[in-house]
């Protein structure tokens, strides 16, 4: 079989700059509603917020509903770089116990957030295949046309260019990481998140090779469902804050997080100042499917960005649970 992604440098493929982002687990202590940040939290938390931009993009158009892996959504596994990322990514919980080097081994760069959408995607595609407690398999049958569709793109030839070049950079990045794929630490193991990828038997498909470490978070169900808006979030903030927000909130009334503690957990992949300045933007626009978020500025005190669900959210996905394949995913 040919190699589908040989002779691809990718760089045409990232926009923007892009944040990753990690979950409580250092032992940190979430913030408490004490009553200096209530009464922020009321005067800047309106009932009923009007967004700048629609609250939800249309749906997306893949066949499933879409999942995430939960330890890549609250880790910095993807480059946070406007342009091809070369130098490596090193991550480490303020603990000291979580630990992460990201690194590209062929002059690709590492993965950005956007090539993340291809691992989304698998990920749906084998939760809505393999009924829970199937092995899921080592090689994964994907339809190329059907990946670009669900993304809303037409199938050019520059797209089809752009997409081996996302696969390029994720089989090209390799993690050295002690982060376990249930999120939790445990012994140190280097790996890609895609080992291989080849033009399959079937005409037009590709064989996609996965690592035991995606193929054993996807078995074990250690994902949450996203937003069929998801893919259509125009902004790489944007996904970025959506992603951080789904994955600490879930169906909490609030959660608040300082924006250095955000800039921390993201990989610090610009300066604060500049961090700051694109965060705040997103904030106020208040524009993400299913939750609100909100800037709380405190006089001398560090800001803080306070999410939670929009009102009603929740409850049609509350209904129809039960038919899901990942119970537990609007949790």
């Amino acid at each position: 079989m040919n190699d589908w992604t040989s002779g691809m440098s990718g760089s045409e493929d990232l926009d923007l700059e892009q944040f990753g982002i990690e979950k409580d687990l250092d032992g940190e202590a979430r913030p408490s509603m004490w009553e200096e940040i209530r009464a922020l939290l009321d005067r800047e938390c309106p009932d009923e917020p009007v967004p700048v931009a629609p609250i939800a993009a249309p749906p997306h158009r893949a066949p499933w509903p879409l999942y995430d892996v939960r330890a890549l959504m609250e880790r910095p596994f993807f480059s946070l770089s406007s342009r091809p990322r070369q130098t490596p990514i090193d991550h480490v919980s303020p603990c000291g116990r979580w630990r992460l080097h990201a690194a590209p081994t062929d002059g690709q760069g590492v993965a950005s957030i956007r090539d993340s959408q291809l691992l989304i995607l698998i990920a749906s595609q084998l939760i809505h295949e393999q009924p829970r407690g199937n092995a899921v398999p080592e090689v994964v049958d994907l339809n190329p046309r059907q990946l670009m569709q669900a993304r809303g793109l037409t199938g050019s030839g520059r797209e089809y260019a752009l997409l081996r070049a996302a696969f390029a950079r994720l089989r090209g990045t390799r993690y050295t990481t002690n982060i376990q794929p249930d999120g939790s630490f445990g012994l140190e193991q280097t790996f890609t998140l895609i080992e291989d990828v080849t033009v399959g038997d079937r005409r037009g498909h590709l064989d996609v090779r996965l690592s035991g470490w995606f193929r054993t978070a996807v078995e074990e169900r250690r994902v949450l469902q996203l937003s069929g808006a998801y893919l259509t979030i125009p902004g790489n903030y944007e996904r970025w804050l959506y992603r951080v927000v789904r994955k600490h909130v879930g169906q909490q009334p609030h959660f608040q997080m300082s924006v250095s503690t955000l800039w921390g957990k993201s990989g610090q992949g610009s300066p604060l100042p500049r961090f700051k300045y694109e965060l705040r933007k997103v904030v106020e626009a208040n524009a993400l499917p299913d939750y609100g978020v909100y800037w709380l500025d405190r006089g001398k005190q560090e800001p803080m960005v306070t999410m939670g669900p929009r009102p009603g959210a929740f409850e049609m996905k509350r209904r129809t649970a039960r038919s899901d394949t990942a119970r537990e995913e609007w949790q």
